[in-house]
């Protein structure tokens, strides 16, 4: 019978704190247990992970930090870190301080910032989150949705009101009521008004609504739809520029492993 085979454990350094001795010798004891996979990423502790796992991987055996594989990632960067004039600024940030790129030349840069770190070439290289160049564009889809939709139950609630009561369309919205719903297809939006038949001292600022028509209304609606189809045809297009961009970032990556590999063997 075959004999059984081991599950691969990795040892994940996401809170490996730097200048921990608790954590350093967690990470230590780990590799001489038999952990023989490490995972680690450029951004974690702002570079501090790697050169954490970097020191510990020094003071082991040789024959033990050898046989260790180091996974990193790569595509976030602090503000004002290293990278920061190579990546591309024009991407959606998760905080304040942490950014994201997958520019080619960001991407070399930090890879060869990883191997400086952890002294000692990467085993793999992983490209973090890459759909996030995509948030921007996933926001103002669901924003054109959503307005879509109102206008949609606009549309349907004044064709409704016209077919029961044409003569119909106004109302008084009283002092301190909520005003009417603003979106991109102003058109169908209620409007208030003053009224035109007691001065504001008599009427108490008493504002009446008028509804827009059944037709402006439908208008509205076909413009949101619209919208809808050039926000999906943006989506689209970005997806196609992220899928480019990562075949040419995985050509760089490949090259620099190997560059890596290269000057350790010499």
């Amino acid at each position: 019978m075959a004999a059984a085979s081991r599950a691969r454990l990795a040892f994940g350094t996401a809170r490996l704190m730097e200048g921990s001795a608790p954590h350093e010798e967690a990470l230590r004891t780990a590799l001489l247990g038999g952990v023989r996979v490490v995972d680690t990423a450029a951004s974690f502790g702002a570079g501090g992970a790697e050169r954490t796992v970097g020191s510990v991987l020094a003071s082991l055996p040789s024959d033990v930090s050898r046989s260790v594989e180091v996974f990193s990632k790569v595509g976030y960067y602090l503000e004002g870190g290293a990278g920061e004039a190579t990546a591309d600024k024009s991407i959606a940030a998760p905080s304040p301080a942490l950014q994201h790129s997958i520019a080619p030349n960001f991407l070399r840069s930090e890879v060869a910032a990883s191997h400086a770190r952890l002294g000692r070439r990467l085993d793999y290289v992983l490209v973090d989150s890459p759909e996030r160049v995509l948030q921007p564009l996933m926001a103002q889809r669901q924003s054109a949705l959503r307005v879509a939709a109102e206008r949609a139950a606009e549309a349907l609630e004044a064709t409704q009101a016209a077919s029961e009561a044409p003569e119909q369309g106004s109302g008084m919205r009283l002092p301190g009521g909520a005003p009417p719903s603003s979106s991109s297809a102003a058109a169908a939006a209620p409007t208030a008004t003053r009224s035109p038949f007691l001065p504001d001292e008599l009427s108490g600022g008493a504002e009446f609504v008028v509804k827009p028509s059944a037709s402006a209304a439908r208008d509205a609606a076909r413009a949101a739809e619209a919208d809808v189809a050039k926000a999906e045809a943006a989506l689209q297009g970005g997806r196609d520029r992220v899928l480019a961009e990562l075949k040419e970032a995985f050509v760089v990556l490949e090259e620099e492993v190997s560059l890596q590999a290269q000057q350790e063997v010499l």
